[in-house]
């Protein structure tokens, strides 16, 4: 039993695998809040182009949080995994042990075929890469077909299901102007 005076901590009394849990659980309410609160307000948006996606994830934090719900459910989730692992990619200096490393990780987890979180793309496009990572010409561009693929195909396929299945869960949400004439 703890009495006054003591000099326990609560560090001593609570393990620090409950603490880990806790402060998880407790940044997931906060978020779920915050992504409730913003997600009241009715945003229509067009989207144009597949462009249009990429600014739209990194500007409206509820929008990229309920889009990677959705993706979730649909078991689609590792198309925008990868479009935001090639964007990290990108950024690291071309010619490095890091980019050639990070190149190889993506490569496994996402084109390969059987990798853990195999994305859809044309044979042409993998074949490419492929080609690339055989022969060790690692560039920031590697990526360059593949993350366009995918990203036509959560920009025309994605999300106007993500948008759909909102509205029929009468859900106040984002709408969604696709304007196909301007591909």
């Amino acid at each position: 039993m703890i009495q006054v005076g003591d000099t326990t901590r609560l560090s001593d009394i609570v393990p620090s695998e409950l603490w880990t849990v806790i402060i998880l659980y407790l940044d997931f309410i906060i978020t779920a809040i915050y992504v409730w609160y913003l997600a009241r307000k009715n945003s229509k948006i067009t989207i144009r182009t597949y462009r249009d996606l990429p600014s739209l994830l990194e500007t409206e934090p509820s929008f990229r949080v309920q889009f990677i719900e959705f993706l979730m459910l649909q078991f689609c989730v590792e198309n925008l995994l990868f479009y935001e692992s090639v964007q990290s990619f990108k950024k690291i200096p071309n010619n490095s042990l890091e980019q050639t490393e990070s190149a190889m990780k993506i490569f496994s987890e996402y084109i390969k075929e059987g990798g853990i979180q195999q994305i859809n793309v044309s044979s042409e496009v993998r074949n490419n890469i492929i080609n690339h990572i055989n022969t060790h010409t690692v560039n920031s561009d590697i990526f360059k077909f593949a993350q366009r693929q995918v990203l036509e195909l959560l920009t025309f396929h994605s999300l106007p299901m993500f948008s759909q299945y909102h509205r029929e869960r009468n859900e106040k949400s984002y709408s969604f102007e696709i304007d196909f004439s301007s591909q």
